[in-house]
């Protein structure tokens, strides 16, 4: 800017540059928030709640079911079990391991997109379990998967 542009602000000395200068605003309006209230509404809210919700479930008593029945969610998966003898189950049926494919393939023409689990033994080793796995791929499952079962009593 110019010097003389300058000079000339240096000499217009108002009352109201003067507050601008200082920080002062030239109306009385503020236009930042105030969160003391809201603070304080929030609080006491927050203590009311705390107060009575425990008196909410006072008189409430739920009856308790007299025999739960386990109810299974999923009926039409498909439970493989390949146990540590050899044995091999598909549902409740025990098949011999060649007859795998033709068994899935029976299965499976009733509802070719079910889901199937397959649990096995522990102690098998994994070239037995892969080989159920694969013979589920080749009979066309397309969603398999391994059921683990946690024990508490193991470490």
């Amino acid at each position: 800017m110019n010097a003389s542009i300058f000079r000339r602000l240096e000499l217009l000395d108002t009352a109201s540059r003067q507050a601008r200068l200082k920080g002062q605003r030239g109306s009385g309006a503020d236009a930042s928030i105030n969160i003391t209230p809201l603070v304080d509404v929030v609080l006491v809210l927050l203590i009311i709640f705390m107060v009575v919700t425990p008196m909410i479930n006072d008189g409430l008593t739920l009856p308790y079911a007299e025999s739960p029945e386990r109810v299974d969610a999923h009926t039409d998966d498909l439970k493989i079990i390949l146990k540590h003898s050899g044995e091999l189950k598909i549902g409740d049926k025990i098949i011999q391991e060649a007859q795998l494919g033709e068994a899935l393939s029976k299965e499976l023409s009733r509802n070719p997109n079910r889901m199937v689990y397959l649990s096995a033994d522990k102690s098998l080793q994994f070239s037995k379990i892969r080989h159920i796995l694969t013979g589920l791929r080749e009979a066309g499952v397309s969603q398999a998967g391994l059921v683990s079962t946690i024990n508490p009593e193991e470490p």
